[in-house]
């Protein structure tokens, strides 16, 4: 069973989040975004207020010293290139 490039991407930003220091939720909402969705998106999904989503994003960004979903993007994928290449 070969595992798909979108699986391995998946597993990599999961454990690039799991480093940050931040709630579930937080983390939920990173790999969404990192995924592609948007804050509108994300509040969407059932049982997810808007201002829910706003909040949780400001949260993160402040905890992760960056200051935009790009930044945050950028972040998450530098950690999933780090521990590709420390698992070579």
């Amino acid at each position: 069973m070969s595992v798909s490039h979108r699986e391995f991407d998946l597993v990599a930003a999961q454990r690039a989040v799991d480093s940050f220091e931040l709630t579930p939720a937080q983390k939920e909402v990173c790999l969404l975004l990192q995924a592609g969705l948007s804050q509108t998106s994300v509040a969407a999904r059932p049982g997810v207020a808007p201002a829910t989503v706003v909040d949780l994003v400001r949260t993160i960004h402040a905890k992760l010293d960056v200051h935009s979903t790009v930044e945050l993007i950028n972040l998450i994928n530098d950690r999933k290139h780090r521990s590709e290449e420390a698992s070579r």
